[in-house]
């Protein structure tokens, strides 16, 4: 799938403890299946379902990564099987 962007180094931080638990690695690929699937809404948005534990009730938790822009085979082939299209949820 084509893109105009690619997200790697994703993680989400407790903003109280600063605890964080890797999502994305360096490469763009999912760390531990905490990523469930990816879907493109359009070229400037990509849209996460995220699923993991760690945190305590009380975290208030923000993510953090790195968007690069990106002009040919943008999505890595490590996550081929998460990208979901409107016909087929994941």
């Amino acid at each position: 799938m084509e893109s105009e962007f690619l997200v790697s180094d994703i993680a989400a931080r407790d903003i109280k403890s600063d605890r964080m638990i890797p999502l994305l690695d360096s490469d763009g690929c999912v760390i531990e299946r905490r990523i469930l699937a990816f879907k493109r809404i359009d070229k400037n948005q990509l849209q996460m379902r995220i699923e993991f534990s760690g945190f305590t009730n009380q975290a208030e938790v923000v993510y953090e990564g790195i968007v690069k822009s990106c002009t040919h085979d943008c999505s890595p082939k490590c996550n081929a099987e998460l990208w979901e299209t409107d016909s087929e949820p994941r």
